[in-house]
């Protein structure tokens, strides 16, 4: 009787019929035969065609946005492989298609009952990560063949292939339009899925090169067209690019340039340029990209290689990566590309990082300065001295109220200069010595205040600086360490990785330095135990639930909230401090909340041993 009521009801009715039985009373717990058939009939639900939204509907409840414990309870919901299955890839078979149409179909402009939310979307990516970390071979099976084959073909096409399109198209000649491999729709769907899928996920290297091993030459081959056709996908290609190659070791990144230059991996060799054969990248009818099949040979006898040079070193510039440009120098033989990277790269090394710093330092003491004395003026304090008298020769009457504004703008513009100089000048220089260290930790001091300027912009540069240089002071002390023993020197190596990634501008990077010291502070590292160590990741991790960005904050509060598994009382007390400071932005407290939320929860009846806590 049950079972037929079940498969006659909606999914939602019978979600919500399902779980009503199984979130019994403490009092009156329910009998685990009973959960457990309760629990068959649910999983039956993921099975079903438009299953796994369902669920997903459900649990978010109408939510545009979803918070990282929904995310994983969400995630592992789906990836647990129900029993009355007879394999664990006919599940994935079944459930991958619905992940893939959920990621894709928020693309879908038409606004038709089919598209998800923002909400589903999301999570939807987040558990295609999560599985590609369980199930790397059926995640490459179900989800990547799906996602990159397509792309793939640029390498080239098999002679069956090859044979079926050339019957398709007897008719085309010399002057008609080569045929089509990819489309327009096809072609943007594709590009904008890997970004959805990568960029809002967990920075895991090895996770990045599942994915993007065998497309990083079609996709810098497809940046470098939309860098002379102005296309609207250029910076979504070139954001997926930066990833990899900033995540990936330097051999890694090398091998990939290598692809890219001779267009060849392991795997595949693409045809030459201008043959027969070709499959190269081609404006669209719309204003797009579309993917076509040369069959009509060029004559590129001119052409001396197989890439734009200018387009290349910008890459290579952009990638920012010293030792990436300085072995693939040595590696590669082509006289005029090894002068253009000298050409390119040369002039963007800067020589003095000292003078810099204390050019900012002086900029950033000079704005407030200038500040206390405004302050001083409106309380009807008199400067004293020659700059006093000079100042009082123009009486407030004679002063322009324009020019004052200009005055501001003006300054306000060379704060946000030197900021970008110093951000610039730290990205560049990895290695400073104690004496710039020093002046860089007067402009730490300085910066403070400017987190709570009036501009939102400065506001943000401001607080970027001070976790770069909160990470940098971190690495340097970890290295004034010299004769350690082997658990500590491995530590230190990762907690320098940590703070290497932490300065880094892209979001999967810098998310993999919060989620490497998560890491750490979980496993219980001997250097998270040190009060120095443990006193600086606790400011990070609050830096960091500042930053715009859901992803990074989000990882935040999960860092946090670790700490206050491991730390308990000491990181407990200073949360509950900041969350009950009036002063604080209600966005910081809120996520300095849902951290103690977190813990709360856990504990349980525990919960107790903080009742101490004001």
């Amino acid at each position: 009787m049950f079972r037929k009521v079940f498969q006659s009801a909606d999914s939602f009715q019978s979600l919500e019929a399902l779980t009503v039985l199984l979130g019994s009373s403490p009092l009156h717990p329910s009998p685990k035969w009973f959960k457990s058939v309760c629990g068959r009939f649910l999983s039956q639900i993921l099975l079903r065609p438009s299953g796994i939204r369902d669920v997903m509907e459900f649990m978010i409840g109408g939510e545009n946005e979803v918070n990282l414990a929904k995310l994983e309870t969400i995630s592992k919901l789906i990836l647990s492989v129900p029993s009355q299955v007879k394999s664990v890839e006919q599940y994935f078979s079944v459930v991958c298609p619905q992940l893939l149409s959920l990621v894709q179909s928020i693309l879908n402009p038409s606004g038709s009952s089919k598209s998800a939310t923002p909400a589903i979307a999301s999570v939807a990516s987040f558990t295609i990560i999560r599985m590609t970390n369980k199930y790397p071979e059926l995640s490459k099976k179900f989800i990547i063949t799906k996602i990159f084959d397509s792309l793939w073909k640029w390498w080239g096409i098999t002679s069956e292939e090859y044979n079926k399109i050339i019957g398709n198209s007897s008719t085309v000649t010399s002057s008609e339009l080569d045929p089509l491999i990819m489309n327009e729709q096809t072609l943007q769907t594709t590009i904008t899925v890997i970004h959805r899928i990568l960029v809002g996920s967990e920075p895991v290297p090895d996770l990045i090169q599942i994915f993007l091993e065998d497309a990083i030459a079609p996709l810098y081959h497809l940046y470098a067209f939309t860098c002379s056709s102005k296309s609207h996908l250029k910076d979504t290609i070139f954001d997926i690019l930066l990833s990899y190659f900033k995540i990936v070791s330097v051999s890694e990144g090398i091998t990939a340039l290598k692809q890219i230059v001779f267009r060849k991996n392991k795997k595949w060799k693409a045809p030459t340029i201008g043959e027969i054969g070709e499959v190269y990248f081609a404006p669209g009818s719309s204003g797009g990209v579309v993917m076509r099949l040369r069959l009509n040979s060029l004559d590129l006898s001119d052409m001396t290689t197989s890439i734009d040079v200018d387009v290349f070193i910008d890459f290579l510039k952009a990638i920012a990566n010293k030792e990436l440009s300085g072995d693939f120098f040595i590696i590669f033989t082509l006289l005029h590309l090894v002068l253009a990277m000298i050409d390119g790269l040369g002039s963007s090394i800067l020589q003095k990082p000292g003078q810099m710093i204390s050019f900012v330092n002086n900029v950033l003491e000079s704005y407030h300065q200038k500040g206390a004395n405004t302050e001083k003026e409106k309380k009807g304090i008199n400067n004293s001295g020659i700059l006093g008298e000079l100042g009082n020769i123009v009486n407030d009457e004679d002063v322009d109220g324009e020019v004052s504004v200009e005055s501001d703008d003006d300054d306000e513009e060379l704060l946000s200069l030197a900021l970008m100089l110093l951000s610039s000048l730290l990205q560049e220089h990895k290695n400073l010595s104690i004496q710039d260290l020093h002046i860089l930790n007067l402009v730490f001091d300085n910066l403070e205040p400017l987190q709570n300027h009036s501009s939102s912009s400065i506001q943000s540069l401001a607080r970027n600086l001070r976790l770069t240089i909160s990470a940098r002071s971190a690495s340097r002390s970890s290295l004034l360490n010299s004769e350690e023993s082997i658990q500590r020197q491995e530590s230190l190596k990762k907690y320098q990785e940590a703070m290497d990634a932490l300065q880094d501008e892209i979001l999967p990077i810098k998310a993999r330095g919060i989620v490497i010291l998560k890491e750490m502070v979980l496993e219980k590292d001997p250097l998270m135990n040190e009060d120095v160590n443990l006193n600086r990741v606790l400011d990070i991790f609050i830096q960091m639930i500042q930053d715009e960005e859901s992803f990074i904050y989000l990882n935040a509060v999960k860092g946090l909230s670790s700490l206050t598994d491991i730390h308990g009382e000491k990181i407990m007390r200073k949360l509950m401090t900041i969350y009950s400071n009036n002063n604080q932005k209600i966005d910081n407290r809120l996520r300095i909340g849902e951290a103690i939320l977190q813990t709360i929860q856990r504990c349980g009846e525990a919960l107790g041993k903080y009742s101490m806590l004001k």
